[in-house]
């Protein structure tokens, strides 16, 4: 994706360690100052699983949960959620990018998070990413690698989707649920 950008505006800087990063915020001695350094630091705390990177009218988030192939959390589906949101507010950014990191788009929901908290709490926490159209801004979800189960549903609901040749995209749970309305009809 970085070297995409490179491509098409040479005139930005963009190195291969881009992060979103904030500045130093001065603590004085007035509320405002106070909560204004809460808010930066709750910031720095929401981005773990994601990367959110602004190229001018451009702005990029990358999910960024490599060993899971990007599969999606309740931390990152909120991070997510709220990344959205700020591109929604933000006037000067025109168009979001969603990418995966380490070439896999999206695995879907992290089954080990299924098994420890429930199906409904990521549900809950996907509430946001199901909205269609996903903001009123256009979006485009460049595919590469795997975009299966919930990650091939946040790829649809992009209004423009880029895919590489080599990209597998699909529900792959499906499978299992024909055989159960078979039995049902019976």
């Amino acid at each position: 994706m970085r070297l995409l950008l490179k491509r098409f505006f040479p005139l930005i800087n963009i190195n291969s360690q881009s992060q979103f990063k904030l500045m130093p915020v001065r603590k004085f001695s007035s509320k405002d100052a106070q909560k204004k350094s809460e808010v930066v630091e709750k910031t720095e705390e929401l981005k773990k699983n994601i990367v959110v990177d602004k190229y001018g009218g451009i702005t990029t988030l990358n999910i960024d949960r490599q060993p899971t192939r990007n599969s999606l959390d309740e931390a990152t589906l909120r991070e997510m959620a709220a990344a959205i949101d700020e591109f929604e507010k933000d006037p000067e950014s025109m168009v979001l990018v969603l990418n995966g990191e380490g070439g896999s788009f999206c695995s879907g929901f992290d089954v080990d998070e299924i098994e420890a908290k429930g199906y409904s709490v990521l549900t809950d926490a996907a509430a946001r990413l199901l909205r269609r159209p996903l903001c009123d801004k256009p979006t485009i979800a460049a595919v590469s690698g795997y975009a299966v189960a919930e990650g091939f549903e946040l790829a649809l609901s992009c209004d423009l989707r880029v895919i590489e040749d080599t990209a597998v995209l699909g529900c792959l749970g499906r499978r299992f649920g024909p055989a159960f309305y078979v039995s049902i009809c019976r």
